[in-house]
């Protein structure tokens, strides 16, 4: 969060994507965001279950340079 200036490369290749500015999201857009990632990747749901009460989990939003 210090630093949220980013580049994302789609599979590595530097003619799709660029630079970025990464945003916490927060409340409802938060959880939308983390129940997409959960849906992709099971071990998500168990990162959760093991950080419950502990910690929140950081869902950050990319968007793009000079958007």
């Amino acid at each position: 969060l210090q630093h949220p200036r980013c580049e994302l490369f789609a599979d590595g290749r530097t003619d799709s994507g660029g630079g970025f500015v990464a945003h916490p999201t927060h409340g409802a857009d938060h959880d939308r965001l983390y129940a997409l990632m959960e849906r992709f990747s099971t071990n998500f749901t168990k990162y959760a279950t093991n950080t419950d009460g502990i910690r929140a989990i950081p869902v950050l939003r990319l968007t793009p340079e000079g958007a």
